[in-house]
């Protein structure tokens, strides 16, 4: 049998993470995806934070959750409070862009409980085990929903080949372009192997082997 192909996971460059950045809506949603890009979370896992998951200098992944599709028509919510794999529980830091985002996400939440009213289908906001981005009622996020508004967002900013999970990916790969330790990233991606981490998420970055191949000619 023929080997499969290896499918290229695309990833923005620093420009297009900035321009989609710029273009994600003040949602929930697009705070969700925001909150991908800036952390590298899997989709299921920045679904599933909670308020109580998050402390002072630190956030602590510790479930996934994912909708699955009922017979009857509709979903269910499933959740798994043991994470994807055994590395996947762990602790991530909390830097200025992150804190902003869930600081303007709880404001949001406070307005939407206060709106909803009694349909309020969730915990108090800001809560141990409220969702951190719920929907407008308080319920987990939708995948679905959090797709359309990717999708919307890169039609908006005029960009194409890059789905949520590249989102991660780009993380990844702008984490390495820096200059940042693979061995500190393979930990805050939940990888238990540094080798995983560099040869399916990182992906080469055009700018910088010109600036490499420009340095190899003056070596000698």
């Amino acid at each position: 049998m023929p080997k499969l192909k290896k499918e290229k996971n695309v990833v923005f460059t620093r420009q297009e993470a900035a321009k989609y950045t710029a273009c994600l809506p003040a949602t929930s949603n697009g705070r969700l995806l925001a909150f991908i890009l800036r952390t590298g979370l899997r989709r299921g896992e920045a679904i599933g934070l909670q308020w109580g998951d998050i402390g002072e200098k630190t956030f602590k992944v510790c479930r996934t959750v994912r909708h699955t599709s009922q017979k009857g028509g509709g979903t269910e919510l499933y959740v798994n409070n043991d994470g994807k794999t055994e590395n996947s529980i762990r602790e991530i830091p909390i830097n200025d862009q992150i804190r902003a985002i869930l600081a303007d996400q709880r404001k949001h939440q406070i307005k939407q409980r206060l709106k909803a009213g009694e349909a309020w289908q969730g915990a108090t906001p800001g809560t141990s085990k409220m969702w951190v981005f719920s929907n407008d009622l308080g319920n987990c996020a939708d995948e679905s929903n959090v797709r359309r508004t990717h999708d919307s967002t890169m039609k908006k900013a005029g960009l194409d080949g890059v789905d949520i999970h590249g989102l991660r990916h780009t993380f990844a790969t702008l984490w390495v372009e820096r200059g940042g330790n693979p061995k500190n990233l393979s930990e805050i991606l939940g990888h238990g192997d540094t080798s995983i981490t560099l040869n399916l998420y990182v992906h080469p970055v055009q700018e910088q082997m010109q600036e490499e191949m420009v340095f190899m000619g003056s070596m000698f």
